[in-house]
Formats: structure tokens, C-alpha cells, sequence
């Protein structure tokens, strides 16, 4: 979730802006909490660390599609988090996702040894730029990789999970 998000940014501030004069966002992982339950699955709350080091403000809209986690866990995401990141500033993002039952354990047990587990998410995501100029790209296509630390998804499960 977290490249997808600065992917999308990335891209757009790059191909519709400056032409490649801007740097890409970046994110990392601050904490995760549990939000609730259903039958569905379990609710979380994930916070990231999110700093835009160009002079121009950027909107995350909406992100959706499907994360692909530890190469075999599937799960749909759709976020409208329609929170804009400030120039030259680090922002907290919330993220709020809901994990199937059926993976939990799988996740929680995922690269037991190692302290991260790899991710994929591909989609679609709707970015503005540029707040004033309210410069808008919609149904950017994503493809992206990356890790969450393996304490992470430890720490949100532990409430709900027996460890």
C-alpha cells in the first residue's frame, strides 16, 4: 500500500508537471492498530510516514485493486483517503484495511526468520497535484512492490490472535 501510494504520486508529478524535475514521495510504515472485527475480517489501521520533498502539494484521492502479500495472500483495497500531502513536510496517512479471516494466520506466520514480508499491489489511483492548479489524473495504472516489517502485521494481529 505504501509504494502504491508513492508510486502513483510519483508518476504523475513526473509525466503531467515537471516533466521529471520532481522527486518521489516517500513513505514508510509508522504503526499499525487493530479498528475492529467482522465477519468479513479484521479491521486495521495503518499509519505511514509520508514526506513530499517537492515545493508543490499533492492529493491522494482514491487507490484500488488488489494486494498481493507474502506472494500468496490476496486482498482486495479500495482507500479514498482524499488527504493531501504538503510541500517540503512529512505527513501521517491513514490507511484503514480489512483482512480477509482466512489469511490471518498465514500472514502472521509468513517468513517466520526474517523480519519483513514483500508485497504487490497493482490497481488504479486517483492523484491531484499541485493544489491550486488542482491538476487531476484518474485511473493512473499501478504496479508496485514492496515490504511491511513482519512486527507490524505481529503487533495487529496479537489482539485478536493468540501468539
Amino acid at each position: 500500500m505504501v509504494r502504491t501510494l508513492l508510486l502513483a504520486l510519483a508518476i504523475l508529478v513526473t509525466l503531467s508537471i515537471l516533466g521529471g524535475c520532481a522527486s518521489k514521495p516517500t513513505a514508510r510504515i509508522d504503526h499499525a492498530e487493530i479498528r475492529g472485527a467482522s465477519p468479513y475480517g479484521l479491521g486495521v489501521q495503518v499509519y505511514l510516514r509520508v514526506k513530499n520533498e517537492n515545493s508543490f502539494d499533492i492529493q491522494i484521492r482514491r487507490v484500488r485493486g488488489r494486494a498481493l502479500i507474502g506472494g500468496r495472500y490476496a486482498m482486495p483495497v479500495d482507500v479514498s483517503s482524499n488527504q493531501w500531502l504538503s510541500s517540503d513536510s512529512t505527513t501521517i496517512v491513514a490507511v484503514p484495511l480489512w483482512i480477509p479471516w482466512g489469511i490471518i494466520p498465514g500472514l502472521v506466520n509468513e517468513s517466520v526468520g526474517s523480519p519483513i514480508v514483500p508485497y504487490r499491489i497493482t490497481g488504479k489511483a486517483d492523484v491531484t497535484a499541485v493544489r491550486m492548479l488542482g491538476i487531476d489524473r484518474d485511473d493512473f495504472p499501478l504496479d508496485e512492490y514492496g515490504v511491511i516489517p513482519r512486527d507490524v502485521l505481529i503487533g495487529a494481529a496479537r489482539s485478536v490472535i493468540p501468539l
